[in-house]
């Protein structure tokens, strides 16, 4: 039980600070790419509950914190795969446009 509610949230917690070194670092369609890792990381977390679900009991609280790391990993994913150069180009300060 320990295992998967820390599974649950550092896999989160990884992206987001992957995610944040990819912004600095990378340039914006590096940026955008990386959102298709958040999709990937939410297909897995919704593979891992299924699979516990059938497996092992869980409770109520695991249910609920899997399901809203995955509707969090893949809005932000999504959004991330298909805006993210757009964002990464605003947040530099370069405005709504593709910038090289």
């Amino acid at each position: 039980m320990l295992r998967r509610l820390l599974l649950v949230h550092a896999l989160p917690v990884f992206y987001v600070l992957a995610d944040i070194a990819v912004w600095v670092y990378a340039t914006p369609l590096g940026f955008q790419r990386f959102g298709s890792i958040g999709v990937l990381l939410a297909a897995a977390l919704f593979g891992l509950d299924r699979a516990l679900r059938v497996r092992w009991k869980q409770s109520q609280t695991a249910q609920e914190l899997l399901v809203r790391a995955e509707i969090w990993l893949i809005s932000l994913g999504t959004l991330q795969w298909g805006y993210g150069d757009l964002f990464h180009c605003w947040s530099s300060g370069h405005g709504w446009q593709m910038c090289g």
